[in-house]
């Protein structure tokens, strides 16, 4: 797993070999959501609302590093 961001108390990673959609998965404390890359929708999970609108801005504001590590991290696989 590879740390991508830590902001105010949150902390957002992305993993290798991950399942799509691209996502991040953003922790608080003992919550956890999964966030879309680019639409920041939830995939799954949840985090208190000032923590999710604080993972959200942040992950609009990073969209394109965000696209570009998960690319790395999770290659195309060729059929």
């Amino acid at each position: 797993m590879t740390c991508v961001g830590r902001l105010a108390g949150i902390a957002i990673y992305i993993y290798p070999d991950d399942h799509a959609p691209p996502h991040v998965h953003a922790y608080y404390g003992d919550d956890e959501v999964l966030l879309v890359i680019g639409t920041g929708d939830i995939y799954v999970g949840s985090l208190p609302r000032p923590q999710l609108a604080e993972a959200r801005a942040w992950l609009t504001r990073n969209e394109a590093v965000l696209r570009a590590t998960w690319l790395r991290l999770n290659p195309p696989r060729s059929p």
